[in-house]
C-alpha cells in the first residue's frame, strides 16, 4: 500500500470533490486535493468513471450549481513554461475520448493558476476560496462543453498527512452513494 498523499508533506491539507450531475447516466468522478500552503503547491488525484467524450477538466471559482471561471487547468493543462494568461476560447482541450476508468495524478503550483481574460487569481485567492468552499472541480465533454459533472471542494477534517489509504472497489461509485 502506497502512502497518501504522494510525497507525504506534513504541512498539507486535504480536500475532496465528488463530481456528479443530473441525468448523466453512470458518469462519476472524485478529486482529492492535497495542499501544501507553505510551498504554494497542490497535488491532486482525479478518478473518473464512465465519461464519454472527455475533452478537459478544471478547478473553477464559484458554486458547482452555476458556471464560474476556471482557475486551474487539470487534464489537459498548460505546457510547462506556457503563459497562464489566456482567453476562454484558448482553453486547451484534447480530441474527445471515452473513459471507462482512469486515475490521473499530478501537481500544480501558484505559477500555474490561470489568469483568464486578464483577471488575476493569486495563490492567496486560491487558498481563500478553497477555505470558503467556493472552488469546484468540473469535467467537460464534447456533448457537455459547459461541464458534464461537477463537485464542490470540501475539507476533510482531522486528516493526518501520514495516513495510508488504498482504493476501494468501484461498487461505491454508483450514483447516490
Amino acid at each position: 500500500m502506497k502512502p497518501w498523499p504522494p510525497g507525504g508533506s506534513t504541512s498539507s491539507n486535504l480536500y475532496v470533490s465528488k463530481l456528479r450531475g443530473n441525468n448523466v447516466g453512470a458518469a462519476v468522478a472524485q478529486m482529492t486535493l492535497v495542499v501544501d500552503a507553505a510551498a504554494q503547491t497542490a497535488t491532486y488525484s482525479l478518478m473518473m468513471y464512465n465519461i464519454n467524450g472527455y475533452t478537459m477538466s478544471h478547478i473553477h471559482k464559484g458554486n458547482s450549481t452555476t458556471s464560474g471561471p476556471p482557475v486551474v487547468l487539470l487534464l489537459p493543462g498548460l505546457k510547462a513554461g506556457q503563459n497562464t494568461t489566456i482567453a476562454a476560447a484558448d482553453l486547451p482541450t484534447i480530441a474527445p475520448i471515452d473513459i471507462c476508468s482512469m486515475t490521473y495524478t499530478s501537481k500544480f503550483a501558484a505559477a500555474d493558476l490561470v489568469q483568464l481574460n486578464g483577471v488575476a487569481f493569486s495563490w492567496t485567492d486560491f487558498m481563500t476560496n478553497l477555505a470558503a468552499g467556493t472552488l469546484y472541480a468540473n469535467i467537460h465533454t464534447a456533448t457537455a462543453p459547459a461541464g458534464l459533472i461537477r463537485g464542490q471542494f470540501m475539507p476533510i477534517k482531522g486528516w493526518k498527512s501520514n495516513v495510508k489509504a488504498s482504493c476501494g472497489d468501484r461498487e461505491g461509485w454508483k450514483l447516490g452513494k
